[in-house]
């Protein structure tokens, strides 16, 4: 572990980037969730990507950025009781339940062929279930034993060539995931009946092909579009469209109070894209404040009034509210893999060569940082743990604090 103090001071002028890469939800691998749910970045009941919940150049007072007005705020994150840590990936179709305190396996459960395979899996633990996916379905398994509890299958897309199944969101009684085609399904969490689907393909979006987790929010559900300046807000319960964007290209979105806030580019013909993180009234989609950003950013977090964006070695505060620059601090390494992950008043940030970054939440100072492993990492945290799992199946609990090494063990078997 390594202190750092590179560019680590908090600035509050604009900055620029270099262009964050975004790492597909569906190759996240050796992901790590705790007992009651992960502590991730973003909206979901995870975000996506964790393996579970940013932008540059100026702010709402630099030149070519939106005018601001206002917007809401904070929600609280869930918190595991860190007794049980569980571990999907490496070279094996299996998921590990693994004691927390010395990161012993205490159970593996394999999946079965027909259901797939886990080892491009995220998966959250919510209401005393674990919940995995494994392409072609979603499975619900005991936390503590591993045994199946029951099956969310998906049913085949048209397209033979096209894996179905993405992360599942579980809010309430539903579970909610995506099919490869872009097609969004809601189960009951109880029974495993589909409640219902967005229209196979033609529904609110059509052929998104999303193969991330869905961004959930009280009532409604966001459907970013990548590539395509269609993006569509949907009513939780019954699926029905409440309202569509035509303006932006989302690439990811994060929920806090009433509003969405959406990261993407608006590109008019024959000109250069414009990328924006843009805050949006959840029921109407009605666009609350713009922030301009120097290029490609990765999908937005939210945590306690405060929107934080990556772009390229930049990490940025946005002031949910208003939409106002608050801080942007550097870091060394500019590549990332995952959206940052809020927790302890700190903003962990995961690198694709395998370092972690930290800072301070409120005021962007550097904390403690960690030399780079050449593996692509993902980060959870719980409590005063913070739990670093690799695409190797390795699994790693450091201080949250301070970095400091509990345990390393792994690849599981």
């Amino acid at each position: 572990m390594s202190a750092w103090r590179r560019g680590g001071s908090a600035m509050h002028s604009g900055g620029c980037g270099l262009r964050a890469r975004r790492a597909s939800a569906a190759l996240v691998v050796g992901a790590v969730v705790l007992l009651s749910g992960c502590s991730g970045g973003g909206g979901s009941p995870s975000g996506a990507g964790t393996p579970s919940a940013v932008a540059s150049a100026g702010g709402p007072d630099s030149p070519g950025s939106g005018a601001p007005t206002s917007a809401e705020a904070p929600a609280p994150k869930p918190a595991g009781d860190g007794s049980l840590v569980y571990v999907a990936g490496g070279n094996v179709s299996k998921v590990f339940g693994v004691n927390a305190a010395n990161g012993e396996q205490v159970w593996g459960s394999p999946v079965p062929a027909r259901q797939g395979t886990v080892a491009y899996s995220s998966q959250q633990v919510v209401g005393g279930t674990l919940y995995v996916s494994t392409g072609a379905s979603v499975l619900a398994l005991d936390p503590k034993t591993g045994k199946m509890l029951r099956t969310y299958t998906l049913p085949a897309p048209a397209m033979p060539y096209l894996q179905t199944g993405g992360m599942p969101a579980v809010v309430g009684n539903s579970l909610y995931v995506y099919r490869s085609d872009g097609t969004l399904y809601a189960f009951d969490v109880a029974t495993g009946a589909q409640l219902w689907n967005d229209g196979n393909g033609t529904g609110a979006l059509q052929n998104r092909g999303v193969i991330g987790r869905p961004v959930v929010g009280e009532d409604e559900i966001f459907m970013p579009n990548p590539g395509l300046p269609v993006n569509a807000c949907i009513n939780a319960k019954t699926g029905a469209k409440l309202w569509g964007n035509t303006d932006l290209n989302a690439a990811g979105a994060a929920f806090g109070g009433t509003s969405v806030y959406v990261d993407g580019y608006t590109q008019r013909s024959g000109q250069l894209p414009v990328y924006v993180v843009e805050a949006m009234d959840a029921a109407t989609g009605a666009v609350k404040w713009t922030w301009t950003a120097a290029g490609a950013t990765s999908a937005p977090a939210f945590a306690n009034g405060t929107v934080y964006v990556l772009q390229g070695s930049s990490v940025f505060a946005l002031d949910a509210a208003t939409g106002w620059q608050t801080w942007t601090s550097t870091v060394p390494d500019r590549d990332y893999s995952a959206v940052p992950t809020i927790a302890n008043g700190r903003v962990y940030l995961t690198g694709y060569e395998g370092a972690i970054y930290t800072f301070d939440a409120t005021t962007g100072a550097a904390g403690w940082s960690t030399e780079s492993t050449g593996s692509q990492v993902e980060v959870t945290v719980n409590g005063d743990t913070a739990y670093l799992s690799d695409r190797d199946g390795n699994l790693t609990a450091m201080d949250a604090a301070t970095g400091k090494s509990r345990w390393t063990h792994g690849p599981y078997t």
